[in-house]
């Protein structure tokens, strides 16, 4: 399969170049082998898993989805400063002075907002510290947003180009036809996409014994859906697209041919599917009802699924008790990832702008893209193997798309540009703790729901692990730090690692010293734990 993959990036790319009759003929000599190899090998496997799905497929019970995990949610808590010391004075009583003083013009000390709240610094009745300057590298904004593919037409269609051919001095050969190529567009979130449908005969399925599926699938690796599979994986590599994103563009491609839930798209799905790359299973039940399990690492909270060679196959949206399951399989799958490494490149859809105001005075305006907001909203909770932390992990790590990045990070950057490093964490750590309503999950959705980090700046109310999310990414991005959350039972916090930062509460990760910041202990400077919490006993969650 990897090498099945790697012909086909090739082709696809050879496909597209435009044509040049200055290529050379070594070069179309490899494009042409290059195409046949695929071509051939295709067909082969093709051929071999066609044979194993007329096996007699067997029962497997399904497992019942994992659960989220329940837990008692601690409120927010009030940062109030420690109160110093007052020793009584023993300096004997000296009459004052009854002189009119006058006072220089110029005495007035403005003070950073970290002042305000963090005697240490040289508050009110505070220390005066040596700070010890830390040189961070400048972090720099791409001027332009990724580059987009124009939507409605992210696929170019060739059209057949006559070639030069002789004229006799006769009679004049006439041009060949102009083929015209069927088209379909199909809506992902907002985003219009078009690509080639099949032209000729469509597949049938008969029914869903193992012969009737057998002989839809040797109809389906024919040409005749070649076109839709190239268009389809140029359409993932242009908007970059993650694993869930792409199978539920596959969903609603296979549809638009054969109808929403028919046997026939679910077995075009699982088509297009397996030829990317990815692992599946055919399934269906005593009601003639065909299904697709996708193989994943991940636990898919919500999702029933089956155990088959000790791998988890998950009914993406159907919760079937029993199912008959074939053991054909391609050979190299990899399984369903839920990671985000990328933005999406859906097409804008801006809500309505928010400002957010913090109270140190910190504004910022932001708009996030509707239709991100819309993918998130269905994107699947998950956690990786037996780490319930990485659940969050996958939030946190999961890349603000291009139209905040360009609204609201040079609106915060411009703000804070003139601190020194632990001002900075300081500021934006008190930009999420009072910027945003703290509000429970249970009140709000009814159940527990973590945030992508947009989601954040896009709804009016938030909880601890929403913030925390959105303050590493903030932290990350804009001061260039790392962080890590740090989980107590009940609440979510963070820790950054600060430069040359000795002072405050702190945990230390591979012999490095990060510092505790709480997005939920209101008005807490760096370094404060919020009461209760219990650092030694805390879970650190590596970004």
């Amino acid at each position: 399969m990897k090498k099945l993959l790697s012909i086909l990036a090739f082709v696809a790319t050879a496909a597209v170049l435009p044509a040049q009759s200055s290529f050379k003929d070594d070069f179309e000599a490899f494009k042409r082998q290059a195409k046949q190899d695929y071509d051939d090998f295709r067909k082969r496997a093709n051929a071999e898993y066609t044979e194993f799905l007329r096996k007699a497929w067997e029962e497997f019970a399904a497992f019942g989805g994992d659960t989220l995990p329940r837990e008692k949610e601690l409120p927010p808590v009030v940062y109030v400063p420690p109160t110093p010391e007052v020793k009584p004075d023993t300096t004997p009583v000296v009459q004052p002075d009854t002189t009119p003083v006058v006072q220089p013009k110029d005495t007035i000390v403005e003070r950073l907002p970290q002042e305000e709240i963090d005697p240490i610094h040289g508050g009110k009745g505070g220390l005066t510290t040596v700070k010890v300057p830390v040189v961070i590298p400048p972090i720099t904004l791409p001027d332009t947003e990724p580059k987009r593919l124009p939507y409605e037409d992210i696929v170019t269609i060739p059209n057949p180009t006559p070639q030069p051919q002789p004229i006799s001095p006769i009679k004049e050969i006439p041009a060949p036809p102009q083929v015209e190529i069927p088209t379909m567009t199909v809506q992902l979130y907002g985003t219009g996409l078009k690509l080639r449908k099949p032209s000729g005969k469509l597949m049938r399925l008969k029914s869903v014994k193992e012969n009737a599926i057998a002989d839809a699938w040797a109809e389906l690796s024919g040409d005749e859906y070649n076109n839709m599979l190239f268009d389809l994986l140029q359409i993932r590599k242009g908007m970059q697209l993650c694993d869930w994103a792409y199978l539920e563009l596959l969903e609603k491609a296979a549809e638009a041919v054969y109808g929403k839930a028919t046997n026939e798209a679910i077995l075009l799905k699982a088509y297009l599917y397996s030829q990317s790359g990815y692992k599946m299973r055919l399934a269906s039940n005593d009601s003639g009802r065909l299904f697709m399990l996708v193989a994943s690492k991940y636990i898919i909270f919500g999702q029933n699924y089956f155990v088959l060679d000790g791998e988890r196959y998950y009914q993406i949206g159907t919760k079937e008790n029993s199912l008959n399951i074939s053991s054909a399989q391609m050979k190299n799958e990899k399984a369903l990832s839920l990671r985000i490494n990328k933005e999406q490149l859906l097409k804008d859809n801006l809500a309505e702008e928010r400002t957010l105001t913090s109270r140190f005075g910190i504004t910022a305006t932001c708009q996030v893209n509707q239709n991100i907001v819309d993918f998130y909203n269905k994107y699947p909770s998950a956690a990786f193997g037996d780490d319930f932390g990485t659940r969050w992990a996958l939030l946190a790590n999961t890349p603000l798309d291009a139209n905040i990045k360009k609204s609201l990070y040079p609106q915060l950057q411009e703000q804070i540009k003139d601190l020194e490093v632990e001002d900075k964490v300081n500021v934006l750590l008190n930009f999420v703790q009072t910027a945003f309503v703290y509000e429970y999950d249970d009140v709000v959705w009814g159940e527990d729901r973590a945030f992508f980090a947009a989601e954040t700046l896009y709804y009016p109310y938030c909880d601890c692990e929403d913030r925390s999310i959105l303050f590493t990414r903030l932290v990350r991005d804009l001061v260039g730090l790392d962080a890590v959350l740090i989980y107590y039972p009940g609440h979510l916090a963070s820790a950054v690692s600060i430069p040359n930062f000795m002072k405050g509460d702190y945990l230390q990760v591979d012999g490095k010293r990060y510092t505790i910041c709480d997005p939920t202990y209101i008005n807490a400077p760096v370094g404060k734990t919020m009461p209760g919490m219990d650092n030694a006993t805390a879970k650190v969650i590596v970004l």
